[in-house]
């Protein structure tokens, strides 16, 4: 029995250091940057993608980048992209800014912040807990109107109770 617990330790431990290892993030240096299917110039085309976008490192070899760009997975010159510093990444804050109950229907209202020196156009999804059970679970997708550097935008879950916990998730 000890075994089989140090092993399962030992592996979680290798899969967290190689997530810390692997979660740089990379943005365009210009327009019409090409994801390819290989680290190779050519390499199939599987998308072009645009100025400030943001990029999750999964690999490096030589001159070339392994990125995901929405759900796409492929490489990138390391000419054509930057690494994105601390500052610049978006830091989303979820603050829950009052609550009106109209006949048992609880109305939770939220601001979503964005203290960071970008747009944001990702989903956020806001879990409330109430004695440890789910009370509700809502996603917000800000792609078609990001919230502004230094900007916030509104959000309302309408459940039929209330929190005592709150969790939230942003994802680029």
């Amino acid at each position: 029995m000890r075994k089989r617990m140090f092993a399962i330790t030992v592996y979680v431990t290798l899969a967290l250091s190689a997530q810390l290892s692997y979660g740089e993030t990379w943005t365009p240096l210009k327009r019409g940057v090409r994801l390819t299917d290989r680290p190779q110039i050519n390499g199939r085309v599987l998308t072009t993608i645009p100025a400030r976008a943001r990029l999750r490192q999964l690999d490096k070899r030589g001159y070339w980048v392994k990125v995901e760009y929405q759900g796409k997975i492929g490489w990138v010159p390391l000419a054509d992209v930057r690494l994105v510093t601390a500052e610049e990444k978006q830091q989303i804050f979820v603050v829950h800014t009052h609550t009106r109950n109209a006949g048992g229907i609880y109305s939770h209202i939220f601001d979503i912040r964005n203290t960071g020196k970008s747009s944001f156009s990702g989903t956020v999804t806001i879990i409330g807990y109430d004695s440890g059970e789910t009370a509700f679970k809502e996603s917000f997708s800000f792609a078609g109107k990001p919230i502004p550097a230094r900007g916030a935008r509104k959000a309302t879950v309408n459940t039929n109770s209330d929190f005592s916990k709150l969790e939230y998730i942003s994802s680029p």
